[in-house]
């Protein structure tokens, strides 16, 4: 399972790997990049989620999983290996980092940890940061297995949409699940997948850090049904999570890890869903 970390448990931990992999939506102001280079943890490197990805097919979204081999060539560069502790963050406390510990999840990299509460968190109880780039001795990082139940494509979830065999959960806000506000990428349609359900990641927080695993139960339970859920933690029931563009789904995989449960990740999620003309759309 994923390892949620506190700042203070960083103390205790030896050899790790830090990662910036802080991302921010098409429409903020912020950098992450400049962000980066101004603050980061003590030889934390950056893990960019916009380039360290496969091009999408279409060319619909921008931080798609990497290829093995594009996941591989990036650990090598910033020196990571098969046996490295990782830990991953963001600046805004648990918002894209998710994400980037999905991706080594998903190449068999288990040995990955997201920092509780991100930099911010970090800051709060006084550490140390660094700025400027911290430049890895590169390693040799061997081409990993994709493990396939973690990623789902458009032809996936129109076959889940047509059987109905996995819960849908979209972790949008609820206004633009329903269809009653805008995406924020232009042209594109708000509204929801047939059979879907709501659960805005932010349900899932509490000051930037996530609830504690009875909390997050209990969202869950809110959210599909206590029956439906005991059937998803006993391997019964399969979940998709999807978002925007398969940033914030991380943030409800995560959460439901936590508790025991498993979901594979719509990659291209909404973005992706919205833009195609096979795709059906609802709006409550």
């Amino acid at each position: 399972m994923t390892r949620i970390i506190k700042p203070r448990q960083l103390t205790e931990l030896k050899n790790y790997i830090a990662l910036d992999a802080s991302w921010h939506m098409p429409n903020s102001p912020r950098n992450a990049e400049e962000e980066y280079l101004s603050k980061h943890l003590p030889q934390a490197r950056r893990w960019d989620l916009d380039k360290i990805a496969s091009p999408h097919p279409d060319g619909f979204v921008g931080h798609m999983l990497p290829s093995p081999t594009i996941f591989a060539s990036a650990c090598s560069k910033l020196g990571i290996e098969k046996s490295s502790q990782v830990v991953v963050y963001d600046t805004v406390g648990i918002f894209s980092a998710p994400r980037a510990a999905f991706t080594f999840k998903a190449m068999g990299h288990d040995n990955v940890a997201v920092l509780d509460g991100g930099l911010p968190a970090y800051e709060k109880e006084g550490l140390p940061t660094e700025s400027g780039e911290y430049t890895a001795q590169p390693s040799q990082y061997p081409i990993p297995t994709l493990q396939s139940n973690f990623i789902k494509d458009h032809i996936d979830i129109l076959n889940t949409i047509d059987k109905k065999d996995a819960v849908i959960l979209d972790a949008r806000p609820q206004p633009r699940f329903s269809g009653a506000a805008p995406e924020p990428r232009p042209g594109l349609s708000s509204g929801h997948m047939p059979g879907a359900l709501s659960l805005a990641f932010p349900q899932l927080l509490q000051d930037g850090q996530l609830k504690n695993a009875q909390e997050l139960k209990q969202v869950f339970e809110n959210t599909i049904g206590k029956e439906e859920l005991e059937k998803v933690l006993q391997g019964k029931r399969n979940v998709v999570t999807s978002c925007g563009s398969g940033m914030t789904a991380a943030i409800v995989a995560l959460a439901l890890e936590v508790i025991g449960g498993h979901s594979a990740i719509y990659d291209e999620s909404w973005t992706g869903y919205a833009q195609r003309t096979n795709s059906p759309i609802v709006k409550d």
